[in-house]
Formats: structure tokens, C-alpha cells, sequence
């Protein structure tokens, strides 16, 4: 059964967690009998975050650090679940190694929050067996994004952390761990060797299947019927762009908000295109609500790694970043869909 907090005290234990204060989230745990495992409250469905997961999704600093990784142990060692998925879709691990490359990123912080992030990540595989095969926000699985960072670490002669790395990724082939990634062999003779032992590991990446578009429940009986016969017209305008909502809308509640696919561009995309065809009235109000699906490119793309801005080459206008959880939003691209 999920506990979700009631909203004062899951806006104290929130604010603890996100300044780092191991003295107050101690005290509000043990006074309130909070069980480890509980979700922070939320107004909205699908949104509410697993404490573990908010301990873990947040930036890390060098004075925080610490405590930080501190409350997420205690969570832990109480009972919480690593393998709970926050309505990005992502795990407890995904999260520290989402906060890890975010950091490797920006560039600082000092080398101590590396380290300790990464033996963190080796804890979870090791002493609270988190699931290593795990969804994903990508392409990607949880042992690409180790190898990722294992091979920065070689390059870069940083002895220590590529020691780390190289133990996390020794431990999580022997539970099962799965890769997608390609290793030049020659840069990397030490992890080809024991890529080699586990080659029957690899995989490849099956994308999560999308849901029917919630016509019927968005819809009153007479437009989710129109709807739904625009959708079966595959080769219609209309049928590209329903596809293109639904997409960005399952994205919304079960995917990350820090890094689109390109398939996730091309919906923007889909949709910009069909909405400026649009007759301007209606135009306005459609590519309004676009907008809150997206942000200004030239605010968030120096943020971004050199991959992902790979990824938003082609898009130079707007860069997908933020979902919106309100049904009403996509209630009227829907509709704008559909009167196009």
C-alpha cells in the first residue's frame, strides 16, 4: 500500500531534504513514525515523488553533499524501496547517476561529490540490490550510462574514479546487468576483457509501448467519438498529429523531464508545423499550449551535455523539456488536432 504524507508534513520533510538538513528530516521521521517508503504529497496524479527518489533527484553541492547521500542511507536502511520509479520513470539510480553526469557537466564541484556519488551507486548494487536492469530515460540502460562515465575516467587518467566505475560495472554484469553500448576496443582493453566474459548480456533497446490515447476519458461521448475516428484514418494530417500529442503526452507522466529522444522532438515538431498552418485565431491558442510543453532553447542548452545537445541540432527554436501533467492542456491540442 502507497502512503502518501499529508500535505504540512510533506512540505517539512521536503524542505529538509532539499536543504540537506540530516538534524530536522531525522527528527520529522521519528516523531511522525514516517514509514521510509512513503511518497510526498501531490495534487496532482502520477506526480507524487518516493522520499528515496527526492533524495536522490536533486543537485548535489560541495557543501551538501554529504548529508544529502546521508539522508538517502537512512531512508534505505529503514526499509525504502530503491527500486520505486518518480513520475519521471526513473529509479533511485537512475537519479544518482542522472545528479552524477549533471555534475561531470557543469564542472563544480570538487572531486570528493564525484567520488562519493559513485560509491553511493556502488551501494545500491551491492548492499541494497537495486534492480540494474531497471527502465530507463533512453536509449540507454543503467550500465550504459556506468560504462559512459568509465570511459571519461579512462581518458582522462583519473585513477580513482575509474576504479570505482570499473567495480560498479564488475558487479552489475554479474547480477545481469544489460548493455546497448559499442566499446572501441583498443581505448578500452581492461573493460573489453570483462565485457567479453558477459558478451551474452548485451541487448537491445525495446521502447516502452504507448497507450491508446485517452479519448474516452478526456472526451465527452460525440468529440471522443470524432477522435477516435481520426485516429483509425492513419494516413490523415490529423491522424500525425493525434500521434504526436499522445506521444508527448505519455512522455509527460512516465518519462524524464531532463532529456527527449528524437522522437520526442520530431512530436514538437509535428505539431509546430500543423499548427502554423493553422487559421491564426485558432493558432494562437493552439501553439499556446504547445509552448508549456517546451521551453526557450537559449535557457536551458547550456545546461545540456555535448550528447544531448546533439540531439536538439535540428530543432533551433524551442528544445522539449518540461512536461505539463494537466489533462486540460492536452485536452485542447486534441481538439486543435482535430479542427485542423
Amino acid at each position: 500500500m502507497v502512503t502518501v504524507l499529508e500535505p504540512l508534513l510533506s512540505r517539512e520533510i521536503q524542505a529538509a531534504i532539499d536543504n540537506a538538513d540530516l538534524a530536522a528530516f531525522k527528527k520529522l521521521m521519528d516523531e511522525n513514525e514516517v514509514d521510509a517508503s512513503s511518497f510526498l504529497y501531490a495534487s496532482s496524479r502520477k506526480i507524487a515523488y518516493p522520499l528515496i527518489n527526492r533524495a536522490l533527484s536533486q543537485d548535489l553541492t560541495n557543501k551538501n553533499f554529504v548529508d544529502r547521500l546521508e539522508i538517502a542511507r537512512l531512508l534505505l536502511d529503514k526499509g525504502a524501496d530503491p527500486n520505486m520509479t518518480a513520475p519521471n520513470g526513473m529509479s533511485a539510480m537512475a537519479h544518482l547517476l542522472h545528479i552524477h553526469q549533471f555534475l561531470g557537466a557543469t564542472k563544480r564541484v570538487d572531486h570528493d561529490v564525484y567520488l562519493f556519488t559513485m560509491l553511493f551507486t556502488s551501494e545500491l548494487v551491492i548492499r541494497y540490490n537495486a534492480d540494474v536492469n531497471i527502465a530507463l530515460r533512453s536509449q540507454y540502460t543503467l550500465l550504459d550510462e556506468v560504462i559512459c562515465q568509465y570511459q571519461i575516467y579512462h581518458e582522462r587518467s583519473i585513477s580513482q574514479m575509474e576504479k570505482v566505475t570499473f567495480e560498479i560495472i564488475d558487479r552489475m554484469l554479474k547480477r545481469g546487468a544489460r548493455w546497448t553500448r559499442t566499446i572501441d576496443h583498443s581505448k578500452f582493453k581492461e573493460l573489453t576483457g570483462l565485457m567479453l566474459k558477459h558478451r551474452n548480456s548485451r541487448t537491445g533497446y525495446v521502447a516502452p509501448e504507448l497507450p491508446e490515447p485517452p479519448f474516452d476519458t478526456l472526451f465527452d461521448r460525440d468529440d471522443a467519438a470524432k477522435l477516435w475516428e481520426a485516429w483509425n484514418q492513419k494516413e490523415s494530417g490529423a491522424y500525425s498529429c493525434l500521434q504526436a500529442v499522445r506521444r508527448l503526452h505519455y512522455r509527460a507522466y512516465y518519462h524524464a523531464n531532463w532529456s527527449f529522444d528524437q522522437d520526442d522532438v520530431n512530436a514538437i515538431e509535428t505539431l509546430t508545423g500543423s499548427f502554423n498552418g493553422m487559421e491564426k485565431d485558432k493558432r494562437k491558442a493552439a501553439l499556446s499550449d504547445l509552448k508549456k510543453l517546451s521551453v526557450p532553447q537559449k535557457n536551458l542548452l547550456g545546461l545540456k551535455s555535448e550528447y544531448e545537445k546533439g540531439l536538439f541540432i535540428k530543432n533551433k527554436e524551442i528544445l522539449p523539456m518540461k512536461p505539463v501533467y494537466d489533462d486540460a492542456v492536452y485536452q485542447r491540442l486534441y481538439l486543435a488536432c482535430l479542427l485542423n
